[in-house]
């Protein structure tokens, strides 16, 4: 398949769920609004915005020329690491809380706090040895 093709696909993706993480934030904003300030709301909303910005940053890596400065790259790099980061983080925390509706006990909410701290230390030590081992 054409390079350029592929290229074209992978941005009009890209353009899609781009669109789909604004309409989804400024309902969130509207819900927010609309009716008392929850959890939900704020974890919905900090999810949508940070998926947007993650779409953008990738749009960006994307539109970016082959010959560009290190300094450049790296800041595009780590600016998508950390809204990667806040989405995916976002979206855990927000499924814990949805579990933590269904049921509550004091075992599970332990437990499910242990894992969410361990998987927040794994993606930062992912993340952070990804970059080092990448600048060498």
């Amino acid at each position: 398949m054409d390079p350029t093709l592929i290229d074209f696909y992978s941005n009009w993706m890209t353009g899609l769920r781009t669109m789909a993480f604004l309409h989804n934030l400024i309902v969130s904003i509207l819900l927010y609004m609309a009716r008392q300030s929850n959890m939900s709301n704020i974890l919905k909303i900090i999810f949508n915005f940070s998926g947007l910005l993650r779409e953008l940053f990738i749009f960006g890596v994307n539109m970016l020329p082959l010959e560009i400065p290190l300094s450049m790259c790296l800041g595009v790099a780590y600016s998508t690491d950390a809204a990667n980061f806040f989405f995916r983080e976002t979206l855990a925390i927000f499924l814990l809380w949805r579990l933590r509706q269904i049921e509550h006990r004091k075992s599970d909410k332990w437990i499910s706090l242990v894992l969410l701290f361990i998987r927040t230390i794994a993606q930062v030590s992912y993340s952070y040895n990804y970059h080092i081992i990448k600048r060498l």
